[in-house]
């Protein structure tokens, strides 16, 4: 019994030891990062594209649209592919060293998402995501100015 208990200890002190260390050996360079940052944008981009068309489509030659119909066309063309894409961002771990400007645009893409939880209406102005499209292309991501 004694034996067995020693070797666990032994077997869960190696693991942690492996484990330990700085953790920089996995984390992305910043072309990586962009990179990958990039491929989440285009696909938030073209998820938001579709489902824009798809709404207008459907509202095409209306006189009027009702805030409940605005809210319903920004909380599913808009707000879910931003959903989408800041989580997908968010998994994204940033850069070893300092990267203001990739921050501020992580920073600024979860203020817009907040904004949008709270009311799915104001992603309808473009005022309300203007900010992180600056830190996009400030963080020369231009697929996330989409």
């Amino acid at each position: 019994m004694m034996k067995a208990t020693f070797a666990c200890v032994i077997a869960a002190s190696m693991i942690a030891v492996a484990g330990c260390g700085d953790g920089s050996e996995d984390r992305l360079s910043v072309a990586e990062f962009n990179e990958q940052a990039t491929a989440i944008c285009k696909e938030a981009v073209q998820k938001k594209e579709a489902l824009f068309a798809k709404a207008a489509g459907e509202y095409e030659g209306a006189q009027s649209v009702s805030k409940q119909d605005e809210a319903k066309v920004a909380t599913e063309a808009i707000l879910t592919p931003l959903r989408e894409q800041v989580a997908g961002l968010s998994e994204l771990e940033l850069p070893e060293g300092d990267h203001p400007e990739l921050a501020a645009m992580m920073r600024a893409f979860q203020k817009a998402l907040k904004e949008g939880e709270a009311n799915p209406i104001v992603l309808l102005d473009s005022q309300t995501i203007y900010p992180a499209r600056v830190a996009a292309r400030e963080a020369g991501i231009d697929a996330c100015r989409g």
